[in-house]
């Protein structure tokens, strides 16, 4: 039997399943959400590698710079924060996506480029459907229907 529309407006909104199985960089200091952020994009088919902080998250980056992706990054860490290790991941390969993750206000240089949608950042608390849906828009495989900035 044909898929009834109502069926197919149900798959539509479930959990977004990403188009493409992306190798990711997830570089985050607490625990938990480490945690729950591997365990989402691992179920979704992606690759991680995980970092607990910036120092790690740029020793993993720089031992394979064309494995990645993408990176996840928290901006707010101990000992190297988000802000550096992005400056120095993209002296590494400049090309780089990032999905950046905090809780506070984005400030400075990366304020004016999440703004103007040359970086996304997804604000804390998130859950799994936000995070693969931001990167279904960063990665290009998702209907945009907002700025990537502005995620």
């Amino acid at each position: 039997l044909p898929a009834s529309s109502k069926a197919e407006e149900e798959s539509r909104d479930a959990a977004p399943a990403s188009a493409g199985r992306y190798s990711i960089l997830l570089v985050e200091d607490d625990a938990d959400i480490r945690s729950m952020a591997a365990g989402c994009l691992s179920d979704a088919g992606h690759g991680v590698v995980e970092a607990g902080d910036g120092l790690e998250g740029l020793t993993r980056f720089q031992e394979s710079p064309s494995g990645f992706d993408l990176v996840v990054l928290d901006l707010s860490m101990p000992g190297m924060g988000g802000e550096e290790c992005l400056h120095a991941i993209r002296g590494v390969k400049p090309g780089t996506k990032f999905l950046l993750t905090t809780g506070f206000l984005v400030e400075g240089g990366l304020a004016e480029e999440v703004e103007s949608g040359k970086l996304a950042c997804l604000r804390k608390p998130y859950d799994e459907t936000r995070l693969l849906s931001s990167i279904d828009e960063i990665m290009g495989t998702a209907k945009l229907e907002r700025p990537v900035g502005q995620v």
